[in-house]
């Protein structure tokens, strides 16, 4: 291992020399840390790449499945949500309601989540790169995106609930 400030071709040179001049028969080769690092840390980047992908394939699916799975739960109430604004219940109210039971399984869906990652995280250690397995800060951010998520799927399954005629939704057209 070299140190030094001067220019890494000069120095190759120099390096090379100085081991010829030791035992010719003795292969000087020469490369910075850095490569060195890059190539020691390569492996882990590429599944640090992998795990991203997944991810956002992940994040997309439960996008999608949260949607349909809301938007289908409106439709099964319609004649309630029908009723509920003959009655005189707001936009916001009905549109609360249709998200809170949403973000209630959710909700029960993260904190399993959260305790089954945090006891199996010894499992992924050694795939993961300058970031402990049981990060705090990660695990927020996993549960802010999810929240952000969750509500964003939610929006039009519960604005489309907003939008019953309570005469038609009564009628069971």
């Amino acid at each position: 291992v070299v140190r030094s400030n001067l220019p890494y071709e000069t120095l190759v040179g120099m390096v090379r020399r100085s081991v010829r001049s030791i035992n010719a028969e003795v292969p000087a080769e020469v490369s910075q840390l850095s490569a060195y690092l890059d190539a020691d840390i390569a492996t882990r980047r590429l599944g640090s790449i992998l795990f991203l992908a997944f991810a956002s394939i992940a994040l997309v699916l439960y996008a999608g499945g949260l949607f349909g799975v809301l938007n289908h739960a409106v439709t099964q109430r319609y004649k309630e949500l029908g009723i509920r604004m003959a009655l005189g219940a707001s936009a916001w109210r009905v549109r609360w309601l249709v998200v809170r039971q949403l973000l209630l399984a959710v909700g029960v869906g993260v904190v399993i989540g959260c305790v089954t990652s945090w006891l199996g995280a010894t499992l992924i250690s050694s795939l993961l790169f300058e970031i402990s397995a049981r990060d705090a800060l990660t695990y927020a951010v996993a549960i802010a995106l999810t929240a952000v998520v969750t509500v964003l799927a939610s929006y039009l399954p519960a604005r489309r609930a907003t939008q019953v005629v309570p005469v038609i939704a009564l009628r069971g057209e």
